[in-house]
């Protein structure tokens, strides 16, 4: 916390928080209107479990990873001291966590999000996010221990025994989320028996198929086929949050970011409500989504004109953060290009 007529005081408020060996780590932060504090927590594994042959994504999942948490940081006597009750950095090879949380006022808000690096709360009441996905193939889903039954622990690891191309998942899209309080979006965490990776392997058939952005055509499964046949998707067992499935794929390796509800009047209000997402790689743009009056659905997208060569701007180069002002006029920070740039809108009569 930041304070003084030049913010020349500063407390630390919250510590301890995970981080992957990975640069998955705490993201962005914004406020609720009761003033607690939401924060973007990344995971600290590919797909919630260890692979020491992989040498990244070393460290376990944490009581406190692949999540948004909620502190209630104005409320008297809060308590910041999130430090684990085992440093991640002092496992040895059985790579086991703490499934202890800290003693600290920050719980889990949503969870199963992966790398969750920004969201935003919409003038509908609804809050959107983004989540990355792996995309490298080369992460594994926790191990599923004999007799398993959903609510049960899967903290046991993964050892230079197992043969890690039964757990080893398929790259995933990266995703749109309407963000709700005691909902699970798919990244397993064995600290809190979060075992099931998306909407498990419920049949012999291709299961959870959503079709994503329509300038794209495609569709995107939501089934990991490593489980056995008949793995249902996380349910509320033992107190668990139940699975909530994206409100959109959006392809994969989009490294999608930074996202704003647009609040602008621009073009006579018609981007009013819309969501803007910044796609840090593979095709380095922002993209925009319509929803239907509910909120509930994304029925039109399109690249934002003018955030690439092809609809008449400048190259983006990872674009990363997403911003707007009251004018209407939208801040994107690209990362490579080491630049902010503003998209204005032209003036039109209505």
């Amino acid at each position: 916390r930041f304070c003084g007529n030049n913010f020349q005081n500063a407390k630390t408020v919250i510590w301890g928080l995970p981080t992957s060996d990975s640069a998955h780590a705490t993201n962005q932060i914004k406020f609720m209107k009761n003033g607690s504090l939401l924060i973007a927590q990344g995971g600290n594994t590919g797909a919630g479990g260890t692979a020491f042959q992989y040498g990244a994504f070393y460290y376990p999942e944490q009581p406190l990873s692949a999540a948004v948490l909620i502190a209630p940081v104005q409320r008297a006597g809060f308590k910041g001291n999130c430090t684990p009750n085992q440093s991640e950095r002092n496992l040895d090879e059985t790579r086991k966590a703490s499934k202890a949380k800290p003693n600290c006022d920050v719980e889990v808000f949503s969870s199963g999000l992966r790398n969750i690096w920004d969201f935003d709360f919409h003038p509908n009441g609804r809050i959107y996010a983004t989540d990355n996905a792996v995309g490298s193939g080369r992460a594994t889903h926790p191990k599923l221990p004999n007799g398993w039954k959903p609510g049960d622990d899967c903290n046991e690891p993964l050892t230079r025994s197992d043969d890690l191309s039964k757990y080893i998942v398929v790259d995933r899209s990266d995703v749109l989320l309407e963000l709700r309080e005691g909902r699970y979006y798919g990244h397993p965490n064995p600290s809190r028996n979060e075992c099931i990776r998306d909407a498990g392997n419920p049949t012999r058939g291709v299961d959870a198929r959503l079709a994503g952005p329509s300038s794209e055509g495609r569709s995107y499964a939501f089934e990991t086929t490593s489980y056995p046949v008949g793995t249902q998707a996380q349910g509320n067992e033992k107190g668990l949050f139940p699975y909530k499935e994206p409100l959109l794929p959006l392809g994969l390796s989009k490294s999608a970011n930074g996202i704003i509800a647009y609040r602008g009047n621009a073009f006579c209000g018609a981007m009013r409500g819309d969501l803007l997402v910044a796609y840090y790689s593979v095709g380095d743009q922002i993209k925009r989504f319509k929803l239907n009056n509910a909120g509930t659905k994304v029925v039109f997208d399109e690249t934002l004109r003018r955030s690439t060569k092809s609809t008449g701007g400048e190259e983006m180069n990872n674009p990363l953060s997403i911003a707007q002002d009251d004018d209407g006029n939208i801040y994107v920070a690209e990362y490579r290009n080491a630049r902010i740039s503003v998209f204005v809108p032209k003036a039109v009569k209505c």
